[in-house]
C-alpha cells in the first residue's frame, strides 16, 4: 500500500519509495530503505523514522539512525515524500 509520509502511524513498517534526505547539508539516498515509525507528534507534524540498515550510520549517528520530517517546515522538501507500507501498526503479517 502506498502513502504519503504524513500519513504513517506510529509502529509502522515502511520502504521508501526514491527519497533523497538532507542531514547536515548532505544528500543521503533512502530510496528503498525499510524503517520504522517510531514517533508521530501532532497529529504527523513530526515523524521520526529508525532505518533498519546502517548504510547511513555515521551520518546518522547524532539522530539515533533516524530520519526525521518537520511539517509545515519540511513542506517544500519533503511533501511528495510516498512510502509503501509493509506492516501497519498493529498488525503483523504472518
Amino acid at each position: 500500500m502506498n502513502k504519503n509520509i504524513k500519513e504513517v502511524k506510529l509502529n509502522d513498517l515502511i520502504k521508501f519509495n526514491e527519497h533523497y534526505h538532507t542531514v547536515f547539508n548532505n544528500e543521503i539516498d533512502c530510496s528503498n530503505m525499510v524503517g520504522l515509525v517510531v514517533n508521530v507528534e501532532n497529529q504527523g507534524e513530526h515523524i521520526t523514522v529508525e532505518l533498519k540498515s546502517k548504510k547511513y550510520k555515521i551520518d546518522l549517528e547524532d539522530f539515533d539512525n533516524c530520519l526525521s520530517f518537520n511539517f509545515p517546515d519540511d513542506e517544500d522538501q519533503y511533501n511528495d515524500v510516498t512510502v509503501d507500507l509493509i506492516n501497519q501498526a498493529g498488525r503483523q503479517d504472518e
